[in-house]
């Protein structure tokens, strides 16, 4: 199926809300989003039933307004829940008719600057983080085996939309994509897959509970549809999650444009120095 939309506008921020209250960390990433980003289109998207009062009443601080998206509210009562929004065709046919991509930002996110504009100009169809690492060996070289984490992602909308398009039932990944895939993650291709019948449909893996952002990275880059991803180098300079000091390191002692769960991962021996909370 061919997707035509007259769209207005090229990127909107698209923040996932889940609760009324935040706490510190959510709130200094809920006001740098709308410091930084404030001359793009912001949208929070959740359930009608949340209040949003401490939402508006931070956005005064930045003189910054933001849309409300509204879906179904179990979507936002789990991750699982969240996992199943992501891989729902109504919430990028929501915004495909204005925007060409969407920027997940959820509120573990940071940014540094505003390069949005040009991350779009790039054209890729999805790119996130580098967010999987496997040790190599004791002096912290990592081989990096998927770019794209979701908790900050730009996603083109028309892509998301012919992924969700294809048969849920119809493999997915060919034999060569299989073996590709069990050399790059150092397994048996027993494991993640049966080499007959190919369990590697779409219904496969959302009833595996796949995480939506692999499907829509790691597992359609192996598949037999054309995808365009970044290399892993690109990928860093977009955002970093696991392991940022080596992260920083490799692309040259440079700032991504935003990262990702930087509490969760070296905040007070490297994150520390560039985020203040």
């Amino acid at each position: 199926m061919k997707y035509e939309y007259i769209m207005s506008k090229n990127v909107i921020i698209t923040i996932p809300v889940f609760k009324q209250h935040l706490n510190t960390v959510e709130q200094k990433s809920f006001l740098q989003c709308l410091r930084i980003l404030h001359k793009h289109d912001i949208s929070i998207f959740t359930h009608n039933e949340l209040d949003l009062s401490e939402y508006y009443q931070l956005a005064l601080q930045t003189g910054k307004n933001f849309s409300v998206a509204y879906f179904d509210k179990n979507y936002f009562s789990s991750v699982a829940g969240y996992n199943r929004l992501m891989l729902s065709k109504d919430f990028y046919t929501y915004y495909a008719s204005t925007y060409k991509y969407i920027l997940i930002y959820q509120l573990d996110a940071w940014i540094f600057s505003d390069e949005l504009e040009k991350w779009c100009l790039q054209d890729y169809d999805y790119i996130g983080a580098p967010s999987m690492f496997i040790k190599k060996d004791p002096k912290q070289s990592f081989k990096y085996w998927s770019v794209g984490n979701g908790g900050l992602s730009l996603r083109k909308c028309e892509y998301c939309l012919k992924v969700l398009s294809i048969p849920e039932k119809k493999t997915l990944i060919p034999l060569h994509g299989l073996i590709q895939m069990a050399y790059t993650l150092r397994m048996k291709l027993a494991i993640p897959f049966k080499i007959f019948g190919f369990q590697n449909s779409l219904m496969y893996f959302k009833k595996k509970g796949i995480n939506e952002d692999q499907i829509f990275s790691y597992y359609m880059q192996h598949s037999s549809y054309s995808v365009n991803l970044p290399s892993v180098d690109k990928a860093l300079e977009f955002a970093f999650e696991s392991h940022p000091s080596y992260s920083y390191k490799r692309i040259g002692n440079k700032l991504p444009f935003g990262c990702h769960a930087f509490i969760k991962h070296e905040y007070e021996t490297f994150w520390k120095q560039f985020i203040n909370i």
